[in-house]
């Protein structure tokens, strides 16, 4: 209660200091002025009166300092003292003030850019795609026998037509292959090679990535082994569009070759759009073609379907489904695809999920960059800090004599320390908002 009853004063302490203060000083000289007039009354001098009110009264000073602690609000007057001091202290001390607070913008922009560029290669999603934790990578893998190293494998059609079954766990799950291809747009450069992806029809719908133009396409994802015109179409990079035909759109129903087979262009992607996982590498790919066109543009057996185990599957979960559930659903969907002759012999399939944006493990040499990266940024901070410290402590023995002198006139430790962290305080905000300048120059 009386938290409440006392706040109003302390917020018309906080906001109308000059008011209060005001106040008290005409009301310490109303006393002191009835005090003088009693002396007076009594036959003594005004002079004398007034010496003599001020001795009955006691120390103004003391008594205004005692008001203000009542009030509750003198560490605002603290603050002011030790924010001036601050400043005119780092007047007099420009050179060390820059080289600390030079030492804080290096330090603090180099490790803030080292991590933002490492969050927009490792820990985000692909460009275009939504930061959806609902989009995950299954991952097979595989062992020849109980003893032997597991290995990477992938899915094959099969697998996935039965992944794509669970439809407690799954929204959406669809798969690509990547390839590269020779494409040919009729124009004046003739053919050049390109980076193509062999995908399920849903690819665009299971990623929630809207097409920038075209109908896309419209084949159903469970007929993979369907060979019919709509097979031989593809979705097309805008950049290599706009490239082609000046305007993108244009290209929407346009017939190219691709590996010297006519391919029509039903779709666009989005701009900046370079596939379900981020690249990491320059190359961008540029067609989108149904999976089921696969052996007649890359030139394989029809057989693959049935044959090859070669597909990156992704999926978009249930609401409520886990990383877990959905790798025990992989992995039963891996074990009942196994021939009786591979379970007899030890042979063994298992799943990995992770979140589509992932920073995939057996990704070596990116690991090894985040790694080497996070390595560097630990060794800038601890550089930076050491630095700082130690121009802190040279600053510091240089004021020997300034706090000695403090100290002497009546200055508590604690006042000395507040001061001190007050000045630390600037410095480092200081220091953080160059930081943070030199960062973005980076950064562009």
């Amino acid at each position: 209660m009386n938290l409440f009853r006392s706040a109003p004063l302390r917020l018309r302490a906080m906001f109308g200091r000059r008011a209060l203060e005001s106040d008290m000083q005409a009301e310490m000289r109303e006393h002191l002025d009835r005090a003088t007039e009693r002396f007076v009354a009594r036959g003594m001098s005004r002079d004398e009166a007034r010496l003599a009110a001020r001795r009955e009264f006691g120390n103004v000073a003391m008594l205004q300092e005692e008001a203000r602690d009542a009030r509750g609000m003198r560490w605002i007057d603290e603050l002011k003292g030790d924010l001036h001091f601050a400043f005119r202290y780092f007047g007099r001390n420009k050179l060390i003030v820059a080289i600390i607070v030079g030492v804080f913008a290096l330090g603090i922009g180099a490790n803030t850019a080292l991590v933002t560029v490492m969050q927009s290669q490792f820990q985000r999603p692909a460009p275009v795609v939504p930061n959806d934790e609902a989009l995950v990578l299954v991952r097979p893998r595989q062992r020849a026998t109980r003893i032997a190293a597991w290995h990477a494998r992938g899915f094959s059609n099969a697998e996935l037509r039965a992944l794509a079954t669970h439809t407690g766990t799954f929204t959406h799950v669809a798969g690509w292959l990547a390839h590269d291809a020779v494409l040919n747009a009729g124009d004046s450069i003739g053919p050049r090679g390109v980076g193509a992806q062999f995908v399920t029809p849903n690819y665009f719908a299971a990623l929630g990535v809207p097409l920038a133009a075209g109908p896309g396409f419209t084949q159903d994802a469970s007929n993979l082994e369907s060979q019919d015109d709509s097979d031989l179409a593809a979705v097309m990079s805008f950049t290599i569009a706009e490239r082609l035909y000046g305007t993108a759109t244009n290209a929407i129903g346009r017939r190219v070759l691709v590996n010297d087979v006519p391919v029509r262009v039903v779709g666009l992607a989005p701009l900046g759009f370079q596939g379900a996982l981020r690249n990491m590498n320059a190359g961008q790919t540029s067609l989108w073609i149904p999976v089921s066109a696969r052996a007649d543009i890359a030139r394989v057996s029809a057989r693959w379907l049935t044959d090859d185990a070669s597909m990156e599957v992704f999926g978009r979960l249930a609401p409520g489904v886990s990383h877990e559930e959905t790798a025990a659903i992989a992995q039963l969907v891996l074990a009942r695809s196994l021939p009786d002759s591979a379970t007899r012999v030890g042979m063994s399939r298992t799943a990995q999920v992770f979140s589509l944006h992932a920073l995939l493990p057996e990704s070596g040499e990116l690991i090894a960059v985040f790694g080497a990266l996070s390595v560097v940024g630990l060794l800038l901070l601890l550089v930076t800090c050491t630095n700082v410290s130690s121009l802190m402590v040279a600053a510091a023995v240089a004021r020997r004599h300034e706090i000695a002198v403090r100290l002497s006139l009546g200055a508590s430790r604690a006042r000395i320390l507040r001061q001190l962290l007050t000045e630390a305080t600037i410095l480092a905000v200081a220091g953080g908002a160059a930081g943070l300048t030199l960062c973005w120059w980076l950064l562009r």
